[in-house]
């Protein structure tokens, strides 16, 4: 909850404020960069450096995810200081945050490391490359790095589907809060015909 305690009175707290500027300025510069950097296709193995095609194919992937969380909307005066809201926006980036965090990619980092290590064992080594005691291969080390780094991956997606919940929650109860806050706010009077009109009162 802590992206719906920032507040929102500018003279009052300048400090988060341009804490706030200076992650969305990091964003922002890195939405910018994906207009001119390359990228893979994984299927040809083919490096894209075209400037029109890296272009075209940001815009058809990860633009809206990008662009969606820096769009100012909480700087709006709404009701109630209700514009906070528009802060769970932010969460769309934990989509790009799964993307990346992408075990399969990551262990084969961690096996290529390993297999140059062997290489360089067999190569520079020959009585411990022969040496069948020993396991040069490491696929324990491979196998408990791999559970760790899914076991680190479920923790963060439960501690984020937890929060979201949490986050929907607290919107209904505030929604609700808020019809209760306006119906105390009419008011009803009646005119010398005997009709009834209802008022209500600004915000």
């Amino acid at each position: 909850m802590a992206s719906l305690r920032y507040p929102t009175d500018l003279d009052e707290t300048k400090e988060e404020m341009l804490i706030i500027y200076i992650f969305e300025s990091i964003f922002l510069v890195h939405m910018l960069l994906q207009f001119i950097k390359e990228y893979r296709l994984e299927d040809k193995n083919e490096v894209i450096t075209q400037l029109l095609e890296i272009i075209i194919n940001y815009i058809k992937t990860g633009f809206l995810i990008d662009l969606i969380p820096l769009l100012p909307f909480w700087l709006m005066k709404l009701p109630r200081q209700r514009q906070r809201l528009f802060l769970l926006l932010k969460m769309i980036r934990l989509v790009k945050g799964f993307t990346l965090f992408d075990v399969p990619k990551m262990m084969e980092v961690v096996k290529s490391g390993f297999q140059k290590n062997l290489h360089y064992i067999v190569e520079n080594d020959e009585e411990l490359a022969n040496n069948r005691e020993i396991d040069n291969n490491n696929i324990e080390e491979i196998l408990i790095i791999s559970y760790v780094l899914k076991i680190f991956k479920l923790i963060v997606v439960i501690m984020n589907i937890t929060y979201l919940i949490g986050m929907i929650w607290m919107i209904l109860c505030e929604l609700i809060a808020d019809f209760y806050m306006d119906i105390e706010d009419l008011t009803t009077y009646e005119d010398d015909d005997n009709d009834t009109f209802i008022l209500t009162n600004s915000l």
